[in-house]
């Protein structure tokens, strides 16, 4: 799905997915921003009044993203992958687990390979 056109294609097939549905979250981010910095929070000819529209707006984006949360999902409990994952050691130490991504990032950059990074 492209964001041209305000995710027009995406807007239309989240409306009528079928319920669970994981909906990409950036839409409904962009949306908050759009409406955050395109409104002001005040209005008035002294900027007395708080502007309701606005965040009127953002709760009813914040509830339409928050309708799919609603949904339950079921799952049937696979016993092979449910036993490997609570059998996972995880590492807590960050400063290490930062040291090792430090490391990693270095060979990738020793070894010659391009590494893109996403445009921001």
């Amino acid at each position: 799905m492209k964001s041209t056109s305000n995710y027009k294609q995406l807007r239309a097939a989240i409306a009528t997915a079928a319920r669970p549905c994981l909906p990409y979250i950036g839409m409904f981010l962009t949306d908050l921003t759009f409406i955050d910095s395109a409104n002001s929070s005040r209005i008035g000819p002294r900027k007395e009044l708080v502007n309701m529209d606005k965040y009127y707006r953002m709760a009813a984006t914040i509830l339409t993203a928050e309708g799919f949360h609603r949904t339950p999902y079921h799952f049937t409990v696979n016993p092979v992958i449910s036993q490997f994952l609570f059998s996972v050691q995880y590492e807590e130490d960050q400063e290490r687990l930062h040291n090792q991504s430090l490391a990693c990032e270095a060979g990738v950059a020793r070894s010659g390979t391009v590494v893109e990074k996403p445009v921001t």
